[in-house]
């Protein structure tokens, strides 16, 4: 098997992957919707809000966020400025777009290192939410580097592309 066709192969599994990510964006979505219901209905008719509520809507919105980015950034759906790029010939464009991908890939490792540091900080400190319901802290901030993972692996994809189109664009 060539490596194109491995590379390709991989490509279509990480983007399984994105594609089970906004799945569960949306899956989260719908359940933070359901629970800030809940919320303000507990609220007002009874007059009796949960302890854990506020916590796991704040938890979803991560995960909702994060897992939602990855799918974004590889279906290239995000917010782009491209008021220089419209002037710039196809070559440089794409030369400015393998910088682009390099600093966010660069930016995701740090964002995965600088996370999971402090996820296993709030898991061996074993810190908790301070209400009464008292939720471990690490759990959800463990969806950050998920997430971070998933971006990265977004952005390998989109350099692999880029540089492939850069090497086309050369002959």
């Amino acid at each position: 098997m060539s490596l194109l066709k491995k590379a390709t192969s991989v490509w279509n599994v990480i983007d399984r992957i994105h594609s089970v990510g906004i799945i569960l964006s949306a899956a989260t979505l719908a359940f933070m919707a359901l629970l800030i219901f809940y919320e303000v209905f507990m609220r007002y008719v009874f007059k009796s809000p949960s302890d854990w509520g506020l916590d796991l809507s704040e938890f979803s919105m991560v995960m909702c966020v994060f897992f939602a980015a990855s799918y974004v950034l590889v279906r290239k759906r995000h917010v782009r400025v491209e008021i220089l790029l419209f002037r710039m010939p196809p070559k440089a464009k794409l030369i400015l777009e393998i910088v682009s991908s390099v600093i966010m890939f660069l930016f995701f490792i740090i964002l995965i290192w600088k996370s999971s540091e402090m996820a296993l900080r709030s898991y061996t400190m074993d810190w908790r939410t301070p209400d009464l319901a008292s939720l471990q802290i690490w759990i959800p901030q463990m969806i950050i580097p998920l997430g971070g993972i998933m971006l990265a692996l977004a952005v390998i994809g989109q350099l692999g592309s880029q540089i492939q189109a850069l090497r086309s664009a050369g002959k």
